[in-house]
């Protein structure tokens, strides 16, 4: 899809997404009683980064599951870690039931900061996005059910504020019809304007459109199109969206003693690096 969408196709979209955004909101309202006395609108599962194996599993049996309804050929090969999962430059979303604590989302975050993404071991980027810091987006799945949307949207959030936050200036991802749609409803758009479907090595060689996602134009696009997501995006505030838990209060936690003399030196997290599986 080039960048110019025509006025007929933006209007069904944002009706789409208008109306998926409303629901979302809604839902959450009905949930701030559970955080009485605290700020912002609380939801009825928690968004954590994944930090040991048992939180890997829950993510890795909804991914398979998830697959399994869509695509089935790949159910069985998602059923098991990979090795980007345990990479340094990986980040593994999870959005955990308050209820039980069973899984109900998760998606995969790998940049480019320190390496290239998985996603150009498949395709060539074009020249925009040479040297420029990226985010590569796999393995999202969500929980079959009424909530799917609103835990989807809620990803998206986390997502895109964790890469606001970090200066990516792309997310970029592979997604197949019609299951792409949904991606373009909150703005992504295709990386190639002839729309070309690049089988994905990562994806038992399924052919997929990559899409690209704005992330520093984004907010300034939804407020000049006046769109239900910005007010969502930007001004709802999530305590549950916990995945920036890990620097809070960094401060109070005791320094470590240098071993030279009695000195002490100050251990600066390299990138304000968040432990990971």
């Amino acid at each position: 899809m080039t960048n110019t969408v025509s006025t007929r196709e933006t209007s069904v979209e944002d009706r789409s997404t208008d109306q998926s955004s409303t629901s979302l909101m809604a839902s959450t309202q009905t949930q701030a009683s559970l955080d009485i006395g605290s700020i912002g609108t609380a939801l009825p599962f928690r968004v954590r980064v994944v930090r040991n194996n048992e939180q890997l599993a829950k993510a890795i049996s909804l991914r398979a599951a998830a697959y399994s309804r869509h695509v089935p050929e790949l159910g069985s090969i998602f059923d098991k870690p990979e090795p980007i999962d345990r990479s340094k430059r990986t980040i593994i979303f999870l959005a955990e039931s308050k209820e039980d604590g069973s899984p109900v989302g998760t998606l995969r975050l790998q940049t480019n900061l320190q390496g290239r993404l998985s996603i150009e071991d498949s395709v060539m980027l074009p020249e925009r996005f040479q040297g420029r810091p990226l985010a590569g987006v796999t393995r999202l799945a969500v929980k079959e059910g009424g909530s799917g949307k609103q835990v989807r949207l809620v990803l998206f959030k986390t997502l895109f504020r964790f890469c606001f936050a970090t200066q990516i200036e792309w997310i970029l991802i592979g997604a197949r019809p019609p299951l792409d749609s949904q991606y373009r409803m909150i703005g992504f758009q295709d990386v190639f304007s002839d729309k070309r479907m690049i089988p994905f090595i990562s994806a038992n060689n399924l052919p997929h459109r990559v899409l690209a996602f704005d992330v520093l134009g984004a907010e300034r696009k939804w407020f000049e199109t006046n769109h239900r997501l910005y007010q969502f995006m930007a001004y709802d505030f999530h305590p549950d969206i916990e995945v920036f838990s890990s620097v809070s209060g960094m401060w109070s936690r005791p320094r470590r003693s240098s071993n030279r003399g009695t000195s002490e030196s100050f251990n600066a997290p390299t990138l304000l690096d968040i432990p990971l599986v």
